[in-house]
C-alpha cells in the first residue's frame, strides 16, 4: 500500500518525515490522499502565479480569486473577490466587498461598503472567512468568503 500523507499549512507529512513545499499541493508520485476530500477546492489549484501568501496566514498559499456569497438581505447572491496586490476586491452591483490582511500584528480586516470589521475566519486551508454585517445597503446579511 502507498503511503499516508496529509497536508499541514504547506507542509505534506507521511507520519515519519516531512516534506517542505513552494506551491500547494504538493506534487507527490505514487502517495495517498488522507479522508475524502478534505484538502479545499482552492488550494488544490494553487500554484505560485495563481496563489498568494499574506501574514495572516502563514504558510499558505490562498487563490488570488475567491468567492464571496451574500446571504439575507435584499440582494444574495455570489461574486468574485481578485487579489489587487494588496486586497481582494469585488462588488455585486449593489455593495462592494474588500478582504485584506493588513497591520502589525497582522489581522484580516472586512469591509463591506464603508463599514469594516474583523471577520471570524473559520479556516485558512481552505480559507473561509463569515461576518454578519447589519444596515447595509442590502439590510443586514452575511458575508461568506471563499478560496
Amino acid at each position: 500500500m502507498g503511503s499516508l500523507w496529509f497536508n499541514t499549512n504547506g507542509i505534506l507529512h507521511d507520519g515519519i518525515g516531512l516534506v517542505l513545499c513552494d506551491v500547494c499541493p504538493c506534487d507527490v508520485v505514487g502517495s495517498s490522499s488522507s479522508g475524502s476530500g478534505s484538502g479545499g477546492s482552492g488550494s488544490d489549484s494553487c500554484t505560485s502565479s495563481t496563489c498568494v501568501e499574506v501574514a495572516c496566514c502563514p504558510g499558505v498559499l490562498i487563490p488570488e480569486t475567491l468567492t464571496c456569497t451574500i446571504t439575507g438581505g435584499s440582494c444574495p447572491g455570489s461574486f468574485t473577490l481578485v487579489w489587487d496586490g494588496s486586497a481582494w476586491r469585488g462588488a455585486n452591483g449593489t455593495i462592494s466587498v474588500d478582504l485584506s490582511c493588513s497591520g502589525s500584528p497582522a489581522g484580516w480586516y472586512l469591509q463591506v461598503d464603508f463599514d469594516a470589521q474583523a471577520p471570524t475566519v473559520n479556516s485558512c486551508d481552505p480559507l473561509s472567512v463569515t461576518y454578519d454585517f447589519y444596515g447595509t445597503l442590502c439590510g443586514d446579511i452575511t458575508v461568506t468568503i471563499t478560496g
